[in-house]
């Protein structure tokens, strides 16, 4: 019995692939993440179950467990789940693996893909590793890399890297369970560890370098919640923002001037600043900085 235990986008498409790959069998797991509005594929995670014949279930982590304790599967192969797996769910399958948008053994944990783009990291990827009792700390069976640029976004980035996932996941599963892929241990260099983020990490930090906001910028967009400031109590969501050429002399996040249609905003220790040339109401379309509403010398939050 292949289990797969999924939710968003990549675990669809995983979903897909490995349906394809294998035409058996197949039993879904996914949870009930409709509170997540930018990222959910509940539905259509179980349409394609429903149109496909397969059975599929919207469980807990306790549900989870006790379903794998209970039925044994032979694989269990864990893509977009909310919750640590359980020793014991580990201990009931034969095979557990699972899919990390990083390069493990680097950004263990929570968010890695957007860890990884905000620290400024060219090479990217995704790995497939055995789940033990660690922290994303299994063997390795396949790693895909991608080789990214300091203009694009996590929003152009994700669907290229998922891309090159789905399309031989299918046959890198199947080659491991023939042992014709031998999964290595992870390396004891370069181990990191990222925390899950909230909507309220996206607050931006006046006091970065002009340079990590815009890497900021970068990872913090759809389907993420958008790096955003404060001004006079009211959240703005920031939709457009680059590195200064011109020295900006003034506080952490005090507005400098309007300047090449954005506004200068200074930041960092070093005389550095960013221009934001559109900011917007969450859920308005309206760009506050093009009528010219924030007053110059203010300090934004």
């Amino acid at each position: 019995m292949i289990l797969l235990v999924v939710s968003k986008k990549l675990g669809l498409d995983v979903l897909k692939a490995i349906y394809i790959e294998f035409r058996m069998p197949i039993t879904v797991v996914t949870c009930d993440d409709r509170k997540d509005i930018n990222r959910t594929a509940l539905k259509k995670i179980s349409d394609f179950c429903i149109d496909h014949g397969l059975p599929y279930m919207i469980y807990d982590n306790s549900q989870l467990t006790e379903y794998i304790s209970t039925n044994k599967p032979d694989l269990c192969l864990v893509c977009g789940w909310y919750w640590i797996i359980e020793a014991e769910v580990i201990s009931s399958c034969k095979r557990c693996i699972g899919l990390h948008n990083s390069l493990l053994p680097g950004y263990r944990g929570g968010a890695p893909l957007v860890w990884s783009i905000m620290n400024g990291d060219i090479t990217l990827g995704s790995s497939l590793w055995e789940i033990n009792s660690g922290m994303d700390s299994g063997d390795i069976i396949y790693q895909w890399k991608i080789e990214v640029n300091d203009d694009q976004s996590i929003k152009e980035i994700l669907p290229i890297l998922e891309e090159k996932v789905t399309a031989d996941i299918g046959s890198v599963v199947r080659k491991y369970l023939s042992g014709k892929i031998q999964p290595i241990p992870q390396a004891n260099e370069g181990v990191s560890f990222g925390s899950q983020r909230k909507k309220e990490d996206s607050l931006i930090n006046w006091s970065l370098s002009a340079k990590d906001l815009r890497n900021c910028f970068r990872a913090l967009q759809f389907p993420y919640p958008q790096l955003y400031l404060k001004y006079q109590c009211i959240e703005y969501e920031i939709y457009d923002l680059t590195v200064s050429l011109a020295q900006c002399f003034g506080k952490p996040g005090q507005i400098l001037a309007y300047y090449n249609s954005g506004i200068l905003v200074s930041c960092g220790s070093n005389n550095e600043g960013v221009l934001i040339s559109d900011l917007r109401i969450a859920g308005n379309n309206r760009n506050f900085v093009s009528e010219k509403f924030f007053r110059v010398g203010t300090i934004l939050l």
